[in-house]
């Protein structure tokens, strides 16, 4: 049985919680009435604000806790991070789990809410459809199914940080002490457990792989369009694109394996919007990352130096969890820093004292339809090679604040789970056909048994060891190490296809299509030490057509990639040493490089039209412009609501509004149109449209119409930062603008960057608010493991907390701080937090 002893500082507040318990509609007043109150004076008054702000998020000094077999010392620094002391790895990961649950305890459970499909229960029909969606995809089962895999020793140490968090749970009961939103919405939190662990973490594979709404864009788009257009528009990557590993780094031992392409199938029906606001997706946002790492022979150390900066949604609290963790006694050391999933153990992202690795999204295409054909005379059974074979029915209940449950069947073929049920909720598309959904993270698999042992490892030959238990979701793993190895490995299981390219559904009927198993981890792709003296990868293409294999047939973009490389191979053609900060100057460089190629032929096209007055003086300011996408100039928005509109003008009409708005690989078709075409090679599509010059010009002439009605008339005093912006915002701050205005009192700050840039940022084109984005970056030189990081907005959850926003403005002026890695770095800490085993074990 769970207990915790501690010695609580005076207060009454004990008391004040057994008064009002008994009245939950008065406790939900008073905490709604805490956040107006706290929140108008953390707006007006910050002095009087820090005052109270400790009186109600402090930790003790000391803590009695079950379970621990020593004492363990938690040093909170300037930043929130907490370095955490132990003697076993038993109690290290207990307290990661106490500690981390102080910061973020509603969002592990929001997280694990969506994850299982039980979001209506505290949030009310809304959310249905998403829970409907979420238990479809039976995540949480493949997690439970996966538990078997781990061994003992690990599910030991998962089991500790459970009772860490469970620990502080009740722990936070008793004191009243619970985040104000589990008032506010009337519930308490459930235990944690090792399946919400496992779950959380197949979280990131959801995040990460949306190829099954890509599959049916693309056959939606086939009922609508003719041949000649469909073709035009399927996946390409610019033939000048970087690829991470290229040809002539590759042996010549290489068995070419062609891959063919997949029948066409018609009928069928297309898909709506499945997540609700408060989830903060968006169809057009794609989750990327930079890395690269470089050797030392191009750096003033002499050591390696590693930057990486994985890109996904911005939000408050972050999805990342910054933590240090450190266990030394005579037999075990471990020493790492960096971030973790709130709810999951360990470090996810980061640096030991030996290694560095990071990750990038592979885009590898591990998702796939099969369209089902469904017995008429028994709705549970699909056809299998001229058999009728029986699908599991898994009969699921719905929970639903405010009304009846829900009852739901989930119901799973032999490639997969039923979601064309679940998918098509909008009222403009339903789903006809029955389409199952064959994903790599509906596997049982032990990636968090990879990750915990790869936070051990101390070279490269351990670091590659631990990537054989790695599966979902796919990337590219970034790796440097104090004697001098930097390498690049592709982890996780990307399916080898008998058939087909994974662009559209396909017959589920018989094994034409079927998957055959797994690319082996010995020819994953992979590169070491390469004579370059450096790696990068930046959701670009990873390998050359040579490779046998399929992994993807759409990549993001080459631009970020390509301005990466051309830094980087300036400074070593100079023969300048880089050190930290020159890594980090690369990091939020926002250099438009699409802007480079594309001015040159779209403003050439506009000289020889007359212009307006304020047209000719946006033309001026797109001529001087250094292509750079700062946040306080006018043509970074002249340029892209310009190529916006180019979009629009070609896309929409033939696409419809709905269908243009979830266009698939749109940057990479819409910039080789414009290039074609400038070479003399209409498309079809721009002859639709009225022809290339026409379709440039009206482009221009409307963006710079819409530029004027949000910021006026006087294009000097434009800025890309006015319309482009970062800003705050908890859940409840998104569906109540007077409350958000309280909670996120900064508000909107300009920033600089784009989709395109290096320092991402990609934003609603509507409201301009960033999407999507690095909210975590870390370099660090492996010389002594010096690293620096940020993680915005903040470390805490709680939004009195100073740590809730702190890093914002740092992360907007590109800032990094220094990681206190080193003992003497956070040992002077002012908050210190002792854990000691009970005496009554």
């Amino acid at each position: 049985m769970l207990y915790i002893q501690y010695k609580p500082q005076k207060n009454n507040r004990a008391k004040i919680a057994r008064v009002y318990k008994p009245f939950p509609k008065i406790k939900r007043a008073m905490n709604l009435g805490k956040v107006i109150f706290y929140g108008s004076i953390r707006a007006c008054n910050q002095n009087v604000y820090r005052k109270l702000r400790e009186h109600f998020i402090s930790l003790e000094k000391e803590y009695v806790i079950s379970g621990l077999s020593e004492e363990v010392i938690i040093y909170k620094d300037n930043r929130g991070i907490p370095h955490i002391e132990a003697r076993n790895f038993n109690d290290v990961y207990k307290a990661q789990g106490f500690i981390t649950t102080t910061d973020r305890l509603w969002q592990m459970d929001m997280s694990r809410r969506l994850v299982n499909g039980r979001l209506s229960e505290i949030l009310g029909p809304d959310l249905i459809n998403n829970d409907k969606l979420f238990r479809s995809f039976s995540l949480f089962r493949s997690a439970q199914k996966s538990i078997s895999l781990y061994s003992e020793e690990t599910l030991e140490w998962m089991q500790s940080y459970c009772d860490g968090v469970n620990t502080y749970i009740e722990h936070a009961k008793k004191l009243n002490r619970l985040p104000v939103e589990f008032t506010i919405l009337d519930y308490e939190p459930e235990p944690w457990s090792i399946l919400d662990m496992l779950s959380i973490g197949r979280l990131l594979s959801y995040s990460l792989s949306h190829n099954f709404t890509n599959e049916i864009f693309r056959f939606e788009l086939q009922k609508k369009i003719d041949d000649e257009l469909f073709e035009e528009i399927k996946p390409n990557y610019p033939s000048d694109g970087p690829i991470t590993i290229p040809d002539y780094m590759m042996g010549e031992n290489v068995k070419i394996k062609q891959q063919t392409s997949e029948k066409t199938i018609n009928n069928l029906d297309f898909f709506s919007d499945h997540l609700a606001e408060l989830l903060n997706l968006s169809s057009e946002v794609t989750k990327g990352s930079n890395g690269w790492v470089i050797s030392g022979k191009h750096t003033k150390s002499g050591k390696p130096i590693l930057a990486n900066d994985p890109h996904i949604e911005m939000q408050a609290p972050s999805t990342w969890y910054q933590t240090h963790l450190k266990v030394n006694n005579e037999t075990e050391n471990m020493d790492v820093i960096g971030v973790t999933l709130p709810g999951v153990c360990g470090i996810i992202l980061g640096h030991n004292d030996k290694i560095a690795w990071g990750v990038t999204n592979n885009r590898a295409d591990v998702q796939d339809l099969f369209i089902e054909k469904r017995n008429p005379s028994n709705p549970n059974q699909f056809q299998y090679k001229g058999k009728w074979e029986e699908a599991e029915v898994i009969e699921e209940v719905i929970k639903v604040k405010g009304q009846a449950d829900v009852a739901f069947p989930v119901v799973v073929t032999r490639h997969g789970p039923i979601i064309s049920d679940v998918i098509g909720n909008n009222q403009q598309i339903k789903l006809k056909e029955n389409l199952a959904l064959q994903w790599n993270a509906n596997y049982p698999t032990c990636d968090l048994e990879a990750l915990l042992d790869i936070n051990r490892s101390k070279n490269w030959e351990e670091f590659r060891n631990s990537l054989r238990k790695y599966s979902t979701p796919v990337l590219n793993f970034l790796f440097a190490s104090e004697d001098g190895t930097i390498a690049y490995r592709v982890g996780g299981k990307i399916p080898i296809r008998n058939k087909g390219n994974g662009l559209l559904p396909v017959p589920g009927c018989d094994d034409e299509f079927e998957w055959k198993g797994f690319i082996p981890f010995e020819e994953l792709p992979e590169v070491v030490n390469p004579k370059q003296g450096f790696i990068v990868s930046a959701n670009n293409k990873v390998i050359g057509d040579h490779y046998p294999y399929m992994i993807a047939s759409s990549w993001d973009a080459p631009y970020r990639a390509k301005r990466i490389n051309q830094m980087l191979r300036k400074s070593i053609a100079e023969n300048t040493p880089l050190v930290i900060e020159d890594v980090k100057i690369m990091q939020d460089d926002t250099l438009n490089l699409q802007a480079v190629q594309l001015l040159n032929i779209l403003l050439p096209v506009l000289y020889p039209v007359k212009h307006n007055k304020l047209e000719t003086e946006c033309i001026r300011i797109l001529q001087k412009w250094d292509c750079k996408d700062t946040s306080y100039n006018a043509a970074p928005l002249i340029y892209h609501f310009w190529w916006w509109e180019i979009c629009c003008t070609l896309f929409k009409e033939k696409m419809g509004t709905f269908l243009f708005e979830k266009m698939v690989d749109r940057m990479n078709i819409t910039d080789e149109l414009i290039r074609k075409a400038a070479q003399g090679n209409d498309s079809t599509w721009f002859n639709n449209a009225g022809g290339f010059e026409k379709v440039i010009i009206e482009s221009f002439k409307k963006s710079i119409i819409t530029i004027i009605d949000l910021q006026g008339n006087n294009p000097y005093e434009w800025k890309w930062g006015e319309f482009h912006h970062f800003i705050t915002k908890h859940p409840f701050g998104k569906k109540n603008k007077f409350i958000g205005n309280l909670i996120n009192p900064q508000g909107k700050i300009p920033i600089g960057g784009s989709y395109v840039t290096v320092a991402l940022a990609s934003y609603d084109r509507k409201t301009g608010h960033i999407l999507d984005g690095a909210p975590w970056r870390m370099v660090v030189d492996l010389k002594d493991c010096l690293g620096m990081d940020i993680n915005a907005p903040g470390q805490s959850g709680n939004f009195l907390s100073h740590w809730y926003d702190d890093q914002s403005l740092l992360y907007v002026n590109q800032q990094l701080e220094t990681q206190k890695f080193k003992p003497e770095q956070y040992r002077n800490s002012k908050m210190k937090v002792k854990l000691k085993p009970s005496k009554s074990m």
